[in-house]
């Protein structure tokens, strides 16, 4: 789990990123309907108090985010989510990810024939 701090940095760093000002931010989301003040975020961003949850996600697609998770900071944890009672695959997974595109794909293949051998 993520900290307020980790949370609010790394907001502020999405919104810097995205080359959008505070006042930019907050016109977006009064068009979504959600009313803002300078303050409130500017608060999000230095971990004073967070969004909810759909404040979260509008404030992803205005700063362009496409992997949340990831943004976040979770994408490590995302493997353990899916299958954790599994912990070989989880290892396996994880060696697989440090591969080259080349040789995920010759691991791809090799594991294709060990599943139509069956």
């Amino acid at each position: 789990m993520k900290t307020r701090e980790e949370i609010a940095h790394t907001l502020k760093e999405l919104r810097m990123c995205s080359g959008l000002t505070s006042k930019e931010v907050i016109d977006q989301l009064q068009q979504q309907g959600v009313i803002v003040s300078t303050k409130t975020l500017y608060g999000w961003e230095n971990a004073h108090s967070q969004p909810n949850a759909d404040t979260l996600l509008l404030l992803c697609a205005i700063y362009g985010v496409q992997d949340i998770l990831r943004a976040f900071g979770y994408s490590e944890h995302l493997i353990d989510f899916t299958i954790t009672n599994r912990p070989q695959k989880i290892d396996l997974l994880k060696r697989v990810d440090k591969l080259n595109e080349e040789t995920c794909k010759i691991v791809s293949a090799f594991i294709d024939g060990l599943l139509t051998s069956k």
